[in-house]
């Protein structure tokens, strides 16, 4: 996305994207603007209050500016700051270090690979939507 809200191609900015004033109790971080809308779509459609990032970046100038949510779902592989980078910018910061962070992969096994992160969870892709609802309410147990 470039500054203003649209993509380098001129298109509108991604339903999903940011709005101002949202406190949302789930952040979704993926730079897919299509999975993050149907991410932040099946969330809210569940309940929840939920807002969605364009990356690490973004999620971190969104955590900067709201509430922190009670928890974090983010893409691993993400160009300009990948899952672990995020994990590791949020953990610097007191605030936001108790936070839950499930990251979201299409690497097999990367759980084990990167348990050292100090994550919440992984969802490995193409994951069913009911593991998704499992984990929500595990987490946050039913929406407010």
């Amino acid at each position: 996305m470039e500054p203003g809200g649209t993509s380098k191609a001129g298109s509108p900015k991604s339903r999903s994207d940011i709005l101002s004033g949202v406190e949302a109790q789930i952040l979704v971080v993926d730079d897919d603007d299509d999975l993050r809308d149907a991410l932040v779509e099946t969330i809210a459609d569940r309940g929840y209050s939920v807002a969605g990032a364009n990356g690490g970046r973004q999620a971190l100038d969104y955590l900067r500016d709201h509430p922190v949510p009670r928890l974090i779902l983010a893409d691993m592989t993400m160009p300009g700051m990948d899952g672990a980078e995020l994990v590791a910018e949020l953990n610097k910061d007191a605030r936001l270090a108790a936070t839950p962070i499930v990251l979201i992969t299409a690497r097999p096994g990367a759980a084990a690979e990167l348990g050292e992160l100090h994550v919440s969870g992984f969802l490995e892709k193409p994951f069913k939507v009911e593991a998704l609802f499992e984990l929500l309410a595990r987490t946050l147990g039913d929406p407010a």
